[in-house]
């Protein structure tokens, strides 16, 4: 285990080192401004107390237009438990909430490394996990952000992995603290509660002493649900500890389904198996997709394929298997872990099921792979090193296919345009090549992984396939999904660098959509009240600008992106100023008649 901390405490500390600290999507904001309310000791939105209801005061909402408003101070619908682990962070500015989801990352591969070794025979099962999990996944680019996926990640393998010991030996303390960790974990990602009833279900059949663990594990839980149940009273006047406001859970099952009884089978493939053959993503809310109707390929921001869970990670089709395999009692498999291998199972069914079953609706919005099966991933990585538990795998042909992997991946990336269309050949390998090879590796995997349980000779091969795989996965992530997001950040960088030289501190700023997103950061250290015009196209801006103008704010408007129509509205008998920054931005002040 030494070695292991040696070499997580070095590659956080790169993370860390080399973190872009610039705003990904809007659902940072989202997260932020709970935290920015935490420190003012409140639960809603300080500095819009005092004005108007409106739509508009939503700016950190992933859609303000479909929210209620009325009155003031407005509050964030974002999970709130998030706000209370994230406060400590929070005084090392925008980094050192980056830092808490660096911290989780290498905590979740300590866990994995940890888990595995319980119940493997071999020393290098437990390393394998960790690879899978640390370089071979697609959570990297997550633990360089804001937006809290690794936490979630960390306290659901946290709390799973206590689980799995309570089942083995009934321990009450154990049992608490997984109901603790996961009640947590729903308070900082709404989709866990569903982990909290399949690990509740898995105690009341398996645990050793079922009826006190269970209860044990309701105890912990109800702790922060509690918390979150409170939140969200006093922000949404809802009980519901899991609700972001009404109509939250009226999930669309039947209506997604109406057209076509075949929509969850097609969801369930799209996001584990191959995202092409996703219904396309149009229309004026997904100007952020390009879809490609020859290749069934959906594009972010143009340029970056949205990927299934397979086509991030094909070697997770070996835990696939085993978590299959464990239920049938005739396929020989080690006892120590088959239980536990069920009760992974259990929880990665009820995950893929509850996306599969949301509908055509449910979209993984600005991601370049399946954020919502992130927390898989901790339990994929342990069942992919479970499988080769019992078989020899070579470390030299290992690296071999490792290497390949890496250069089959960069040959893609390096040799073929990243822009194009039907017309370029090249951009069509591209595409066609990133959706299906990953899936031909994972066939190829799984059929080597079979007849290697029986035949050594096809061990060399096995082992050559699992590092094609491994390979592939992390070459993919770095060269692909993080660079992606390195620079979408630097460029809301960049923007905030320059609104950090316009806007003062109790200011206010008016911008169209998502050209909002960059002045964020900023908050963390000055009193700055966001407007986001698109939630109403501007028809409250005029009375708002006037009061926030009556609070004696200076006012600024980032032109860029406003619709010519929606713009003259806003600063209509307004006198408007440029103000010189790299931006098109305008300081807004009270016509004087003459």
């Amino acid at each position: 285990m030494r070695p292991l901390v040696v070499v997580l405490l070095l590659f956080g500390l790169a993370l860390s080192v080399t973190v872009v600290p610039g705003v990904f999507t809007i659902d940072d904001n989202n997260y932020l401004i709970n935290v920015i309310a935490l420190r003012q000791g409140r639960l809603t939105v300080a500095n819009t107390e005092g004005l108007s209801p409106s739509r508009e005061l939503f700016s950190f909402d992933p859609g303000p237009w479909a929210r209620e408003v009325k009155a003031t101070p407005v509050a964030s619908s974002a999970p709130p438990l998030y706000a209370v682990l994230a406060l400590p962070f929070s005084w090392l500015g925008w980094r050192g909430l980056v830092g808490l989801n660096t911290i989780a990352y290498v905590t979740t591969v300590a866990l994995v490394f940890a888990y595995a070794r319980r119940y493997s025979t071999k020393a290098s099962t437990p390393w394998l996990a960790a690879a899978a999990f640390g370089l071979g996944g697609f959570v990297i680019e997550y633990a360089q952000g804001v937006w809290p996926h690794t936490l979630s990640i960390a306290l659901c393998a946290a709390g799973i992995f206590a689980a799995g010991r309570v089942i083995e030996d009934g321990g009450v303390p154990r049992a608490v603290a997984s109901g603790l960790l996961l009640g947590l974990a729903t308070g900082v990602r709404y989709q866990n509660a569903v982990i909290v009833a399949v690990i509740g279900g898995c105690l009341a059949v398996w645990s050793a002493n079922r009826w006190r663990a269970l209860a044990a594990f309701a105890l912990g839980a109800a702790v922060p649900l509690s918390a979150s149940a409170f939140i969200n009273h006093v922000r949404l006047d809802s009980w519901n500890p899991i609700s972001k406001g009404e109509g939250y859970l009226n999930v669309p099952v039947v209506v997604s389904t109406a057209g076509s009884l075949f929509a969850p089978v097609t969801m369930f493939w799209a996001r584990l198996v191959d995202f092409s053959v996703r219904p396309p993503l149009v229309g004026p809310n997904f100007s952020w997709v390009d879809y490609d109707s020859l290749t069934g390929a959906h594009l972010m921001l143009g340029t970056t394929l949205q990927k299934a869970f397979l086509q991030s990670a094909p070697w997770a089709i070996l835990a696939l298997i085993v978590l299959v395999l464990a239920w049938v009692p005739r396929f020989r498999m080690a006892p120590h872990y088959r239980r536990q291998l069920q009760v992974l199972s259990i929880v990665s069914l009820a995950v893929l099921m509850t996306f599969a079953f949301s509908g055509v609706q449910r979209h993984e919005g600005l991601s370049f792979n399946q954020r919502y099966l992130l927390e898989l991933l901790p339990l994929v990585a342990v069942g992919f090193a479970w499988s080769l538990d019992e078989i020899r795998v070579s470390v030299r042909p290992l690296f071999l296919g490792a290497l390949l992997g890496v250069m089959i991946v960069l040959l893609i990336l390096v040799g073929t345009p990243v822009r194009g269309g039907p017309e370029s050949s090249l951009w069509l390998v591209r595409q066609l090549s990133l959706l299906k090879l990953p899936l031909l590796f994972a066939i190829g995997l799984g059929a080597m992984w079979w007849v290697a349980r029986s035949r050594a000779g096809a061990r060399p091969l096995l082992a050559a396939t699992v590092g094609l795989c491994l390979g592939w996965g992390m070459t993919l992530h770095l060269g692909d999904d993080v660079m992606a997001s390195r620079e979408l950040r630097s460029s809301k960088r960049a923007e905030t660098n320059v609104l950090g030289s316009v806007l003062p501190d109790h200011s206010a700023y008016v911008a169209y959509s998502g050209f909002k997103d960059a002045a964020f950061p900023l908050l963390i250290n000055r009193d700055i009240v966001i407007l986001d015009v698109r939630a109403d196209e501007g028809v409250d801006a005029p009375m708002l600008i006037r009061e926030l103008l009556g609070q004696k704010r200076r006012v600024f408007v980032l032109r860029g992106g406003f619709p010519a129509k929606v713009l003259s509205r806003v600063v209509e008998g307004l006198d408007v100023a440029s103000v010189a920054s790299g931006l098109d931005v305008v300081e807004l002040r009270i016509r004087l008649s003459h």
